[in-house]
């Protein structure tokens, strides 16, 4: 590294580290209220201001960017181009692919912070451990809320003017400053990225850190999270070192047991108003089936350019009307929101191209994951690579289940992403072994 670089890494320390932490805690508490005057929201604004950041850093980021963060990144936007193409053949109007060119734009930006502040061993374990603290501040208020109800809700709806909708007491679930289901992506990852950082570091809190999680991810309610994470945990178990996995896999199995019993014990989720783990039946889970083949169905009719929103509604409600809606809530069936899937709902809002882009982009993230391995083994964070990995699969595999996913934008995913895509690009210097160079 030349002197020139350094000077602009230690300057830059500051100014990135602002936005690194303003845009974090955005994504994770994402204030709906206006700035006054101005009428955009902290999210815009910010935005807005570190585009001059990014401008006047466009040396430093040239040189710390590969071709595969490239590649990413176009793949997604390649993504919401022809999406919103797409919308405007259709309709004449950009609809909803409006609000997701603001989102690719939010998005894109994120990840230039995260690449501009992650330059070496010592800030992407910082970023790591604020990215952390940061779901454990929401979690806590979130079951603070929960429980004891103001002034928590006020503070929470305040900040969302706008944005989320007060939801009724007789079926609330923990969801965070977001809908119960974006939370639901929270904690299917949190808790790995708890454990991973216990194992690296061996500090009791994290395991009470862990159990929170835990608890979070019961009351949230979101039997797909609870799926996605034991799957997560499984592909970590795999692979951790032997002496490590073989304890792991012991308090997997534990964990496990004791999820299930807590999730049998009809009596307590009905205090704590979890009705999902009881109301799930047969019907239900067809339905669901059902939807997601309809949904495939019409990527098929529509390969070229997908459909609009308004369309997906009336096309998959009429391919199953008499298995779908009516199951699930009893509805009109001309109600139907897109498929349930994530990944389906790529095909649905840009067909065959959308769907070409997203496998560019999951390509691209296993190239990428590749990198971070290798140099997470020089730089002793082998621990943080299989926590960023598994959680991010975690939260990927929730995804098959609803209609967000890291392709369209999904705030939390996108920071998992981001730290995996930082660690790709962390500075490995000459000397470098395993858990030196702090």
């Amino acid at each position: 590294m030349t002197q020139g670089s350094t000077v602009s890494h230690r300057n830059g320390f500051s100014l990135f580290g602002i936005f690194f932490v303003a845009m974090v805690l955005l994504i994770f508490i994402p204030v709906q209220r206006h700035i006054p005057v101005i009428g955009i929201t902290p999210t815009n604004f910010l935005s807005a201001l570190f585009i001059i950041v990014l401008i006047a850093s466009l040396p430093i980021l040239r040189r710390r960017l590969s071709r595969n963060v490239v590649w990413l990144f176009g793949a997604y936007v390649a993504f919401v181009l022809w999406d919103i193409l797409g919308t405007i053949l259709q309709t004449g109007t950009l609809g909803s692919a409006r609000s997701m060119a603001i989102t690719v734009i939010n998005r894109i930006l994120l990840g230039m912070v995260f690449i501009l502040f992650i330059q070496s061993k010592r800030r992407y374990q910082v970023a790591f451990k604020f990215v952390l603290n940061v779901i454990l501040l929401v979690t806590v208020f979130s079951l603070l809320e929960h429980f004891f109800v103001n002034p928590f809700r006020s503070i929470r709806l305040w900040l969302l003017t706008g944005g989320n909708n007060a939801p009724t007491p007789s079926a609330w679930h923990i969801m965070g400053f977001f809908s119960v289901f974006q939370f639901g992506y929270v904690v299917a990852a949190a808790p790995i990225l708890s454990v991973t950082l216990y194992l690296q570091e061996r500090k009791l809190y994290l395991l009470a850190t862990t159990a929170l999680f835990l608890a979070a991810l019961i009351m949230n309610g979101e039997r797909s999270a609870i799926s996605a994470l034991a799957i997560g945990l499984a592909y970590l178990t795999w692979k951790l070192p032997a002496r490590l996995g073989e304890k792991l896999r012991r308090g997997f199995v534990i964990g496990m047991l004791m999820l299930g019993i807590v999730m049998a014990t009809i009596p307590l989720l009905s205090t704590l108003q979890i009705d999902k783990y009881t109301s799930t039946n047969r019907e239900e889970i067809l339905a669901r089936v059902w939807l997601q083949v309809a949904g495939l169905e019409t990527v098929l009719k529509n390969p070229l350019l997908g459909i609009t929103e308004g369309a997906s509604y009336q096309i998959i409600a009429l391919n199953h009307k008499n298995l779908v809606w009516y199951w699930l809530y009893e509805q009109e069936a001309s109600e139907i929101p897109w498929a349930h899937n994530g990944y389906i709902n790529i095909g649905l809002r840009a067909g065959f191209p959308g769907i070409a882009a997203f496998c560019i982009f999951m390509l691209e993230i296993m190239h990428i994951a590749e990198q971070f391995k290798k140099k997470a083994e020089l730089l002793g964070l082998r621990m943080y690579y299989l926590g960023v990995t598994a959680s991010l699969a975690s939260a990927m595999l929730n995804a098959l289940f609803h209609n967000s996913s890291v392709f369209t934008g999904n705030g939390v995913t996108w920071i998992l992403l981001d730290l995996l895509v930082g660690g790709s690009l962390l500075h490995v210097p000459p000397s470098a072994d395993r858990g030196d160079n702090g």
